[in-house]
């Protein structure tokens, strides 16, 4: 969720990406790590773990180049999404969704005609 809510305040993303993500574009205002640890915190005691874990993960989503932090002053920087973390964002996409698509054709069996299916829940065999 992190990385979506950096995304979708990234300048690289479009409107319709993401509609089609489901996502409704960002307002505009720059993002930091605590604002986005409150953002996903429930209740306010959540906030000072979750602010941990935002940390953690926007560490980690710097080194590899998904995330550019910018000083804003010596208590708050802002956080802004990559070109890497758009091209990650869209890859996804289109790979779960062609999961999504191989799923569902795994999963289409043909039905068992209504004959057939009582028959076997009898236990007949018929040949």
């Amino acid at each position: 969720m992190f990385l979506a809510i950096l995304w979708r305040a990234s300048e690289y993303v479009t409107e319709s990406e993401l509609l089609a993500a489901g996502l409704c574009p960002n307002n505009g205002e720059s993002l930091c790590g605590y604002g986005i640890a409150v953002q996903l915190s429930h209740t306010p005691g959540e906030v000072g773990p979750t602010n941990n874990r935002v940390t953690g993960i926007c560490n980690a989503a710097i080194a590899f180049r998904l995330v550019d932090r910018t000083h804003v002053h010596a208590r708050k920087t802002s956080l802004n999404g990559t070109k890497r973390l758009h091209e990650l964002m869209i890859e996804v996409a289109q790979s779960s969704g062609q999961f999504a698509r191989t799923i569902e054709r795994a999963l289409m069996i043909p039905e068992i005609p209504a004959a057939a299916s009582s028959a076997l829940t009898r236990g007949e065999n018929n040949g």
